[in-house]
């Protein structure tokens, strides 16, 4: 049986708004398992790691969102900020 990733996606994007945060990372990871780079699910646990207060995995993720697909200017933003943040916070 062939995995659909943009079901699990959908799912873990889903379990993430209604606070599941196990679960959706359990999603996003199955997705990076055979993704590693894809870049919506590297930002979501970026912002999953972040709401969970690990925010040294959360800037990994960021960064990884990033470096596979830079033309997407939000996620440049959204690091720079969170970057910004935790140094305000240090």
């Amino acid at each position: 049986m062939e995995l659909n990733l943009n079901k699990v996606f959908l799912e873990a994007l889903n379990a993430q708004r209604r606070g599941d945060l196990n679960e959706a990372e359990k999603l996003y990871k199955v997705i990076l398992d055979s993704i590693p780079d894809h870049p919506d699910t590297n930002h979501n646990l970026g912002i999953l790691n972040l709401s969970k207060s690990k925010n040294n995995s959360a800037l990994k993720f960021f960064r990884n969102a990033i470096n596979s697909n830079p033309k997407k200017n939000n996620f440049g933003l959204v690091l720079f900020y969170v970057s910004l943040i935790i140094m305000i916070m240090s």
